[in-house]
């Protein structure tokens, strides 16, 4: 069994023109694509990945419930509404807290992750949580190479180029949650990373604007992750400031 993403097995459905949708229209555009794609077989996760995916994705969903509620209180002057406000926020910064103690255990479970997490955790801007994140967000790492990690990531740009014209190269698609994680760890890597704030500053000094410069240095940090992890090897900021200085 194969589980793909239904926008190009529809996207496919619309190049056939078949725009109506039917249970045997479906049936023939999802054999067809098949046939044309070839995809890979789903590996399905275990019952502790299943797990652990569960509580990271429960967090995820906490914390925006935090912010939202944070952004309520500060329109909020006086009342019993923004006490109770206050009170649903330390309730909620709490039960994030002991969401991050059970992330934590889990990810612990088994040696292997034990080992990809410490690994993950080598470099400076990547914590514990971000580390176990992605252990479930991102299994992929260290079985795709630097383009296909990317890619997944949506971190790859894509060219927009017909005859003379050269479009402007744009990211798109890729997992949501991966690039969030990967953002915020990337600031913090900017501060207190040396690699990764020297080719930030080799960007800036560039031209390239902030955010062009945020998210290229999200793809080589998440370049360098999975080159760590395939190789099993920790953090060094001397082989990676060497990496960083290839075109």
């Amino acid at each position: 069994m194969s589980v793909v993403n239904p926008r190009p097995v529809r996207d496919l459905a619309r190049a056939l023109s078949k725009l109506a949708k039917t249970d045997p229209i479906d049936a023939y555009v999802i054999a067809k694509y098949g046939e044309v794609t070839e995809p890979a077989a789903t590996v399905f996760a275990s019952e502790a990945e299943s797990e652990l995916k569960q509580w990271v994705s429960r967090r995820q969903q906490l914390v925006e419930i935090l912010s939202a509620e944070k952004n309520r209180r500060t329109l909020l002057v006086n009342g019993p509404a923004r006490d109770e406000v206050s009170e649903h926020i330390e309730w909620l910064e709490e039960k994030i807290k002991r969401l991050d103690k059970k992330i934590e255990e889990v990810s612990d479970s088994t040696p292997e992750w034990k080992e990809r997490k410490a690994i993950l955790r080598s470099p400076k801007g990547i914590g514990p949580l971000i580390s176990a994140s992605f252990l479930v967000l991102i299994p992929e790492l260290g079985k795709l190479n630097r383009r296909q990690i990317a890619a997944l990531a949506g971190l790859a740009p894509f060219n927009r180029d017909s005859g003379r014209f050269r479009g402007q190269r744009r990211i798109w698609g890729g997992r949501g949650a991966v690039r969030s994680l990967l953002y915020m760890a990337t600031l913090s890597a900017l501060k207190c990373n040396p690699p990764i704030r020297a080719f930030y500053q080799h960007l800036l000094a560039k031209g390239k604007i902030k955010k062009v410069a945020i998210i290229a240095c999200m793809r080589k940090f998440l370049i360098c992750l999975n080159a760590m992890v395939k190789n099993k090897e920790h953090w060094d900021d001397n082989k990676v400031t060497a990496f960083f200085q290839t075109p």
